[in-house]
């Protein structure tokens, strides 16, 4: 039960720090972009496949380096597109597929085993448990500390509340839009690091990891961090005990059902527009 408890509380963390990134371009930058989760498999394919021929700290970084320049170069893309939701949703499914296709030509459609970055244990606990935990802990925290404490990061929230009120203020949205491009390829490259050593990764993982995102973001209000911290431990939790106590092959329509329900009764989410944006 302790285990259970425990794990709960890593893919929670982890859930919250890949949506976080997700919501960051949806509310600042009014991006949606589908192949978040995409980006999330390749990064975990190149730490997969530098680490077989470089040390694993120099490979997860050098795999972060290469997926924070792919990610934050995406926004010259999606910059021109951003105002046509459909053309958005249509192109960023294309890289999507373009994404997973590259895998598949690279690596093969065969399952990949993604090392853990860190080994040993700490009694029953896996350090690569405690690692995700601390990781996501300092990292939303540290993004608590920009959105509150930074000028950047004031500017983030007023183009989030009114980006037209705050261009006339003189903030220049294409910088802001910019940097939270940046952030949000951040969280999705460490969210992946932390998280991929515990699957069996595919190239069709990115499809997992989008269920995933999308799930939390709607269950805790599409846009809202805060609410994806909620939304993220809810849906972690209810996975781990519908595994346990009903049967495993229950566990991956666990968060469907909490979307519908969220969306029959609930529709904004928990922390959804017109609640608490930002925290």
């Amino acid at each position: 039960m302790y285990e259970i408890l425990f794990f709960s509380l890593v893919l929670g963390s982890c859930y919250a720090l890949m949506t976080a990134g997700f919501n960051l371009l949806l509310g600042v930058a009014r991006i949606i972009n589908l192949a978040y989760g995409a980006y999330m498999a390749l990064v975990a394919y190149l730490y997969s496949g530098f680490s077989e021929s470089m040390p694993v700290p120099i490979a997860a970084m050098l795999a972060m380096a290469i997926s924070v320049a792919l990610g934050t170069f995406g926004w010259i893309i999606l910059r021109f597109i951003r105002r046509d939701e459909v053309l958005m949703i249509v192109v960023s499914l294309a890289i999507a597929l373009l994404i997973e296709g590259a895998l598949i030509w690279g690596y093969g459609p065969y399952q990949r085993v993604v090392p853990a970055l860190v080994s040993g244990s700490l009694g029953w606990v896996s350090a690569q448990w405690l690692l995700a935990i601390l990781v996501s802990v300092a990292v939303l925290a540290g993004y608590y500390i920009i959105i509150g404490r930074t000028v950047i990061g004031k500017k983030m929230v007023a183009i989030a509340e009114n980006a037209d009120l705050a261009l006339m203020m003189g903030i220049n949205p294409a910088k802001v839009y910019l940097f939270t491009t940046f952030l949000a390829s951040l969280f999705a490259s460490l969210a992946s690091l932390m998280i991929s050593p515990f699957l069996t990764v595919s190239p069709q993982v990115a499809w997992l990891y989008l269920t995933i995102v999308l799930s939390v973001s709607i269950v805790g209000g599409l846009g809202s961090v805060g609410g994806s911290l909620i939304a993220a431990f809810l849906i972690s939790f209810a996975e781990r005990f519908s595994a346990y106590y009903l049967d495993p092959s229950v566990e991956p329509f666990v968060p469907l059902l909490l979307i519908i329900l969220v969306l029959l009764f609930r529709p904004q989410g928990i922390l959804g527009r017109g609640a608490t944006r930002w925290a």
